[in-house]
């Protein structure tokens, strides 16, 4: 009974540790603030600027296309005057030029 137990154990370990790594994600912070409650800044409508940020969000979509830009969509964050509520704005990050652009989308939470 004690050996069951033990391979139960070391199957159920192994398991987390395998599905762990299939799911993590690893993430390096690239440009942006790193700071609590950011605002967005959003520039020019489809024009990339190194002060362009899409601040602080939580639960957005985000994607990387065959490029190596990363897309961002939406969740929960600040509009350009502050305020915090769900988001629908797309923005794209171009690594080779470490900078945001501002695509489509409202620059303030109604």
């Amino acid at each position: 009974m004690k050996k069951n137990r033990q391979k139960s154990t070391q199957l159920f370990c192994l398991f987390c540790f395998l599905t762990a790594g299939s799911i993590a994600q690893n993430y390096t912070w690239m440009k942006g603030s790193n700071s609590y409650d950011e605002a967005s800044t959003y520039g020019t409508l489809g024009t990339p600027a190194s002060l362009n940020n899409p601040g602080e969000r939580v639960g957005a979509v985000s994607w990387k296309d065959a490029t190596a830009n990363f897309w961002l969509f939406g969740g929960f964050g600040y509009d350009s005057q502050g305020n915090d509520d769900y988001m629908n704005d797309l923005w794209k990050y171009t690594l080779s030029t470490n900078e945001w652009t501002w695509i489509n989308g409202d620059t303030i939470v109604y």
